[in-house]
């Protein structure tokens, strides 16, 4: 019996797909170092390119900034929240020599759903989003929409092919994802528009015998 580093249980014999849904069970196979480092920097595209609104419209740096952490945060801790409930073992697993580091880290069990994904898929969604809301006329809106979600999705494509993730594991993490990066941008707009837009960027206290509230609006 082998323990990782954080507790997680491997007895050293490889999983039998068999045990497999019949969709995920062509994808277990060997991992691939090569196509794993290449989902990262694509990840890392990804995740950069919403900072590009900063150039674009730099008086907004600290709502765009704000929103962006908060759909990043949001994400990450649904994900992180399912991959400690479910710990589902990743495809390489089901095949010969599996990555020693991840084995002995536990990350093993950390399959569902796709981290990578997930985070790519938030980055998509929240860049096409306020793009569009901060520049409706613009001519790229759609190339950036495009563009996003195909970073995304090639994202998702190399997790699977570098054996770290079942489909059913991205598309998780694109549904998770991408309802966190429109979710957010939008409940800010609909704040922004209750506040009034002559009340961008300003704090209101209000006091009542149920308490004390502080609103802000921007």
């Amino acid at each position: 019996m082998f323990f990782s580093d954080s507790g997680a249980e491997w007895d050293g014999v490889q999983y039998d797909p068999g045990s497999l849904p019949a969709f995920d069970r062509p994808f277990a196979h060997a991992y691939s170092f090569g196509l794993d480092a290449a989902g990262d920097v694509l990840l890392g595209i990804s995740m950069a390119a919403p900072l590009s609104l900063l150039a674009f419209a730099p008086e907004e740096w600290l709502p765009v900034s704000v929103m962006y952490a908060e759909t990043l945060l949001l994400a990450n801790g649904i994900k992180e929240t399912l991959k400690n409930a479910v710990r589902r073992p990743r495809p390489f697993m089901y095949a010969d020599n599996p990555p020693r580091r991840d084995v002995e880290s536990g990350d093993f069990l950390r399959s569902f759903p796709s981290g990578h994904t997930t985070m790519a898929f938030a980055s998509a969604a929240f860049f096409s989003y306020t793009f569009a809301e901060y520049f409706p006329e613009s001519p790229w809106r759609w190339p950036v929409v495009a563009g996003s979600f195909a970073f995304a999705a090639a994202t998702a494509g190399l997790r699977i092919a570098s054996a770290n993730h079942f489909p059913t594991d991205v598309l998780a993490g694109a549904l998770i994802g991408s309802a966190a990066g429109f979710l957010v941008p939008f409940s800010h707009t609909v704040m922004r528009k209750n506040c009034g837009e002559n009340k961008t960027g300003s704090v209101s206290v209000s006091f009542s015998p149920c308490g004390t509230s502080v609103r802000l609006c921007w």
